[in-house]
């Protein structure tokens, strides 16, 4: 798609109805992370593996993913994802103990793994190169619209009547997205289908790892992803309690900063065009950087506006990245987009579960701490992918 017709904008309103899928499922629920700590009686380290644990599933989805869509086609595992992901989403409003919800989320996880990385092999399949970044960054924004939305509607949803309509609502959103999917997307005009094969999907994927400017892009996604889950699933532990006593509807509210990263995500795009990928990386990351160190203050509007920077520079960030991976990629895209969103999602994981230890022994420093140190690693790599580049233009 060259031209901004009307199927370049059917292509990325589509888009935006599974991006912001992605993001409302996995994170709806971290506004009730108190609540279920509260109802359950379990830990917030073990609350937090209801977000860690969709994280991780989504992540181990991706290797058999790609080589499934280069079978069946983009649109059609797209469509088909959405609406599978609404039975387990729907089953986990029936659950009468904590150990149900995580498997229902671990499965919710498996069928969600479908929809980054098949979605970004569209736009690398699809879109020109001279609007890719555009259309990545757009796509991106959808992630922070999602994540942004499913917090708040379920934490309104949770205050006013349960935990458990939080779970029926997004399942019904899952049904009603596989429809607009499947209405909207135009249909893959450059896709080439290829005999399902996972064994040579997964040497495919690997191979990219010899390639450094992946896989230093690929530890970037990691340790963006490993700061944001952790800093917003504690986050939702320390504006329950002391000083700021929110209700679950008012934690809800604080994801609004979430639309810091609509902008991010969107500008992304320009800025890479100009500076480069790297060096966007760089910045956005910085700008993360001093909005945690704003969110050291006991005053609720630092706090907010801490948060705001944080999120802005992460799904900066996480544009850049991703629009790196695609133009950087050597054949296979939907491997070298889905072994991205391993990496991206493994570091989610991870980063929801390693720093509890620090909330449990220092409380909200010790996140800071954890989050601070994994940024300082991830600006450390985007230098080291800005050296590349310039030698690659010499």
């Amino acid at each position: 798609m060259k031209n901004w017709d009307s199927q370049f904008t059917r292509a990325l309103v589509g888009l935006f109805v599974c991006s912001c899928a992605t993001f409302a499922d996995i994170y709806s629920i971290q506004p009730l992370l108190p609540t279920f700590t509260e109802h359950f009686g379990v830990s917030p380290t073990v609350s937090s593996l209801s977000v860690s644990l969709v994280v991780v599933a989504i992540a181990l989805s991706l290797f058999y993913y790609g080589p499934l869509s280069d079978a069946v086609g983009r649109k059609n595992l797209l469509t088909l994802v959405l609406i599978g992901a609404s039975v387990p989403t729907l089953a986990a409003g029936f659950a009468q103990n904590f150990h149900f919800i995580l498997l229902t989320r671990f499965i919710q996880g498996l069928m969600l793994g479908g929809l980054q990385s098949v979605a970004m092999a569209y736009i690398g399949e699809e879109i020109d190169k001279k609007r890719l970044a555009l259309a990545m960054g757009l796509y991106i924004s959808g992630n922070s619209i999602g994540g942004m939305a499913g917090r708040i509607i379920s934490g309104s949803i949770a205050y006013h009547f349960s935990w458990q309509a939080v779970f029926w609502t997004f399942g019904l959103f899952n049904l009603v997205a596989g429809m607009l999917v499947l209405i909207l997307l135009p249909p893959s005009k450059n896709f080439q289908p290829h005999p399902f094969n996972l064994r040579s999907g997964l040497i495919d994927m690997m191979a990219h790892l010899k390639n450094p400017a992946l896989v230093g892009c690929y530890l970037v996604g990691f340790c963006l992803m490993f700061s944001f889950v952790g800093v917003y699933n504690y986050a939702s532990f320390l504006l329950a309690g002391p000083p700021y006593f929110l209700s679950t509807r008012a934690i809800g509210l604080i994801f609004l900063t979430y639309l810091a990263g609509t902008v991010s995500s969107t500008l992304s795009g320009a800025l890479a065009n100009r500076w480069g990928n790297p060096a966007t990386i760089a910045l956005n990351t910085l700008i993360s950087m001093t909005g945690m160190l704003l969110t050291f203050s006991n005053n609720i509007y630092l706090f907010i506006l801490g948060l705001t920077l944080f999120c802005f520079g992460f799904f900066g960030g996480h544009s850049a990245a991703s629009s790196w991976v695609s133009m950087n990629a050597k054949g296979a895209r939907c491997g070298a987009s889905s072994l991205y969103l391993v990496m991206f999602y493994f570091g989610g994981g991870l980063g929801g579960v390693l720093l509890g230890p620090l909330w449990i022994n220092w409380k909200w420093p010790g996140v800071m701490l954890g989050t601070m140190v994994c940024l300082a690693v991830a600006i450390g790599l985007a230098k080291y992918l800005q050296g590349l580049r310039r030698f690659a233009r010499s």
